[in-house]
């Protein structure tokens, strides 16, 4: 009966400090959210719930690298001389 209660306050005492720490967490992570919610809304002037910023786009990841990288590489000086013919 010893060995059960000994285990039973173990697990208890090891259950509140995981539930102090992650609330802790979590309220030092919605504090830095709501920090940079404002910095979004009043400094960039962006809103994460507007339909005209966020809009559903068909491109797949592959494509979207694909033309940052296109965009990127024919953007350096010289490699438009090289695509001239």
């Amino acid at each position: 009966m010893q060995t059960l209660s000994t285990a039973h306050d173990t697990e208890t005492f090891f259950r509140g400090l995981r539930r102090r720490n992650d609330g802790r967490s979590n309220a030092f992570g919605r504090d830095l959210m709501k920090i940079q919610d404002f910095i979004d809304r009043h400094f960039w002037n962006y809103d994460p719930n507007d339909p005209y910023v966020n809009y559903p786009s068909d491109t797949t990841t592959f494509e979207h690298l694909g033309r940052f990288g296109l965009t990127t590489i024919t953007s350096v000086p010289g490699v438009d001389g090289l695509t001239k013919s």
